[in-house]
């Protein structure tokens, strides 16, 4: 009885979870179907529907986007490649690093310029700056965990963008509604450009 020799795959001969970007489209959606209901919660009739909403909302897109991905995958990208996880790097994190710093150090040069109610903790302009910097630790946390360098990306836009909204509106609400719609779309784009390119690529 002969056994297969033990043999690493060839980086071509890898398929990683998130080469295709079908991944990032299911963030990124999810994040457009929680959006939606956010912004409809005062749509709904009665207060126990509208304090329910948000997490049976949340539960049924944490039940339904992974499934609805892994079904895409297996009828538009037949495994023709091994599926392996991604392994983060030093390396990688910090390139991750190089990429974040200046923009938090472009966020702090906002902040710097703030006086008098801009800079207290009731301000508009510190509550979205915060926002911003809460969401984008959403790809940034991705990055670390996968070593996936155009989740570092994706966190840069973020942060600035509620730096940006801060100085520019005092509505907090609909500000937040932009940066939870903007992550989407940043997510969609990202994945949607992986997935075209993922789908060039010669097989092994």
């Amino acid at each position: 009885m002969t056994t297969k020799p033990f043999s690493i795959p060839t980086p071509i001969a890898k398929r990683y979870w998130f080469s295709d970007g079908l991944t990032e489209i299911g963030i990124g959606l999810g994040f457009w179907a929680m959006g939606g209901i956010l912004a409809t919660l005062g749509l709904l009739p009665f207060l126990w529907l509208k304090i329910m909403a948000m997490p049976m909302a949340g539960m049924a897109v944490s039940l339904f986007f992974p499934r609805a991905i892994g079904w895409a995958r297996e009828r538009w990208l037949p495994l023709q490649r091994p599926l392996t996880p991604y392994y983060a790097t030093l390396r990688h994190q910090l390139w991750g690093a190089a990429v974040i710093l200046p923009a938090l150090v472009a966020l702090a040069i906002i902040y710097a310029q703030l006086s008098g109610e801009e800079a207290s903790l009731l301000s508009p302009t510190l509550w979205l700056t915060a926002a911003g910097l809460f969401f984008a630790f959403v790809p940034l946390a991705l990055g670390f965990s996968t070593g996936v360098l155009r989740f570092y990306m994706l966190a840069v836009p973020l942060i600035l963008l509620g730096g940006l909204l801060g100085q520019a509106t005092a509505d907090l609400w609909l500000a937040f509604l932009a940066i939870w719609f903007f992550t989407g779309g940043l997510f969609v784009l990202s994945g949607t450009a992986a997935l075209m390119r993922f789908r060039q690529a010669p097989n092994p």
